[in-house]
């Protein structure tokens, strides 16, 4: 089978199915909230200044989306998370990405995942990683209360180095699986050898 054939059954069998166990759960979140009618429920919202500009932190400066915010009179009650607590459990699974990546695949969450980078320099460049993140936030991007999803990643952590290989955590958000496509492109793009997904 064609390293895209394998890869088309994968999405379909799998990533496919994490995402869409994690939005429904969302979903039902953002629901049970807006049964309050004395508020209103934001989803998908930026930690972002006065003026409205998202704020960034750590040594990417990756800025956060926050799951579901409400606001009562103008301020804000309450900032919720939403935490699928599920997986889709399968064997581990590996295969070649664009002829230059090895992908090693494991059970993970939409909104936790992690991914072990091996083959870097000691002092990588990650500007490729935060341009793909930053393409995806759309910083510029607001839900409004009746809107709930934006097709917008969450978060990036900073890459944490353990010998042989970095650490990054994601949270893919309401982002379409392609995201989860244009990230292993970013990993080659990087230099990496190749990498581990799932949660460790």
């Amino acid at each position: 089978m064609a390293a895209e054939e394998l890869f088309d059954e994968i999405r379909e069998s799998y990533i496919d199915e994490i995402r869409d166990v994690y939005l429904n759960i969302y979903a039902e979140a953002i629901s049970e909230c807006r049964k309050n009618k004395s508020v209103k429920v934001f989803a998908e919202a930026a930690f972002s200044t006065s003026e409205g500009e998202a704020i960034g932190e750590g040594l990417l400066g990756s800025p956060l989306r926050t799951d579901i915010v409400i606001v009562q009179g103008g301020v804000v009650k309450e900032s919720l998370r939403v935490d699928s607590g599920l997986r889709l459990y399968f064997e581990t699974l590996s295969f070649d990405w664009a002829e230059k990546l090895q992908v090693t695949l494991s059970p993970f969450q939409w909104d936790s995942c992690q991914a072990k980078i091996f083959g870097l320099p000691d002092s990588p460049d990650w500007k490729a990683l935060v341009d793909w993140f930053m393409s995806n936030f759309h910083e510029s991007s607001q839900s409004d209360p009746g809107q709930d999803f934006s097709g917008v990643v969450h978060f990036m952590s900073d890459p944490e180095s353990y010998g042989d290989y970095y650490l990054v955590a994601f949270d893919f958000g309401s982002a379409p699986v392609e995201v989860f496509e244009t990230l292993l492109d970013t990993f080659s793009l990087i230099g990496a050898k190749s990498v581990e997904i799932g949660q460790f």
